[in-house]
């Protein structure tokens, strides 16, 4: 069982890295989008630190449990913005990693 949720934990580590980046780079279309959605300028690099800070907290055992913490906000938060918008196949994966942030908790 603590195989399985450490691979978890580093795939959504990985996932949130991903999310993150992106969102540093800010590519011209997530920019419009964010724009569209009435966000400033600079929120994508709001978005994007809280996601590399949520997986790096997620990867250091000692910091594992603020990960969860700051990983659960970050993802029900794009969550709800998702639903709002009428993006609900895009909010299922969302859902589902929402789901499986629990088990970072007791990978050892």
């Amino acid at each position: 069982m603590q195989t399985i949720s450490l691979f978890l934990t580093d795939a959504i580590a990985a996932l949130l890295a991903v999310a993150g980046i992106v969102h540093l780079a800010g590519p011209g279309p997530l920019r419009r989008l964010l724009a569209e959605w009435g966000y400033g300028q600079g929120f994508n690099w709001v978005a994007g630190s809280f996601a590399v800070a949520a997986a790096v907290f997620l990867v250091v055992p000692q910091l594992r449990i603020w990960g969860v913490a700051l990983a659960g906000f970050v993802l029900f938060g794009t969550t709800i913005e998702l639903l709002e918008h009428r993006k609900y196949l895009y909010a299922i994966s969302n859902i589902l990693v929402l789901g499986a942030l629990p088990l970072a908790l007791v990978a050892g």
